[in-house]
């Protein structure tokens, strides 16, 4: 999908925004960020010590506080900045295919204590934002 496409939609009519486009938008704002990166100094731990019940209520809680941070976020501000371009950049099926994988590999690794599936798992997370990468000096003009 062209990102010029989903940004002029943006900026012309917010209810035009798909969900994808909307869920990507607002994991890209700041305090969602923020929030999450937060959380997962807490999971991480939690998992690789078997707390997934408490790992999982951090994950829950962290999700809720993020969404209702975001509750009110003008679209189509956050899509038009440098962040929320690149996120929606990074929202190719590819991009997000590899993260997905990756992120199951790297809990499992947590999980298991098997630094080489933990490795591994980040760097399939890290190659799918490569993927998105490849294309944003042409798209950003960066």
């Amino acid at each position: 999908m062209q990102i010029d496409t989903v940004i002029q939609t943006t900026v012309i009519a917010n209810q035009k925004i798909g969900f994808w486009q909307r869920a990507m938008l607002r994991r890209a704002h700041p305090t969602s960020i923020f929030i999450r990166s937060a959380a997962a100094l807490w999971i991480f731990p939690l998992i690789w010590w078997h707390e997934w019940q408490i790992a999982l209520i951090v994950t829950i809680v962290a999700s809720a506080a993020a969404s209702t941070a975001t509750l009110r976020m003008n679209y189509a501000a956050v899509a038009t900045s440098w962040l929320g371009r690149v996120a929606l950049l990074h929202l190719h099926p590819i991009n997000v295919t590899l993260q997905s994988i990756g992120a199951v590999a790297l809990i499992y690794g947590l999980w298991s204590h098997e630094a080489q599936t933990i490795l591994a798992g980040g760097s399939l997370i890290f190659l799918g934002h490569c993927w998105g990468w490849r294309d944003v000096d042409e798209r950003l003009e960066l």
